[in-house]
């Protein structure tokens, strides 16, 4: 096994450690910037290394199973946000493309529906 083999498997198990005390018992032991640090090099692996890339992978999915407490909701729009970004540059480019999947509605899909709230959650590092 290679050395980038083994360093993929042993972030898949971390992330997976990690995805489990967020989601499912609401105990997170690392901040959200260390996860998300350790999300994207496990993303640069697999985009250097597309054969170490597997279905169950962190990358391949999102989040985890939510706790019991939460009734499932559907929305009649997809929902949309910000992807994390490490730089204000990464942050402008999303906040744009975000802006522009408003412009983007039409009128009669955006009939009756309304922007309920924007969060902007920043922590820096």
């Amino acid at each position: 096994m290679t050395a980038a083999a083994k360093r993929a498997a042993e972030l898949r198990r971390t992330l997976e450690e990690h995805n489990h005390r967020y989601y499912v018992l609401d105990d997170p032991s690392i901040p959200d910037a260390e996860y998300d640090r350790l999300f994207r090099e496990l993303q640069e692996l697999e985009s250097q290394h597309p054969e170490l890339r597997t279905a169950d992978s962190p990358t391949q999915r999102v989040g985890g199973a939510a706790l019991k407490e939460f009734a499932p909701v559907r929305h009649r729009q997809p929902m949309q946000s910000l992807n994390n970004c490490f730089s204000e540059e990464e942050l402008a480019d999303n906040i744009n493309t975000f802006l522009n999947h408003l412009r983007s509605l039409k009128p009669a899909t955006a009939k009756g529906t309304y922007i309920r709230t924007i969060t902007l959650s920043a922590t820096m590092s």
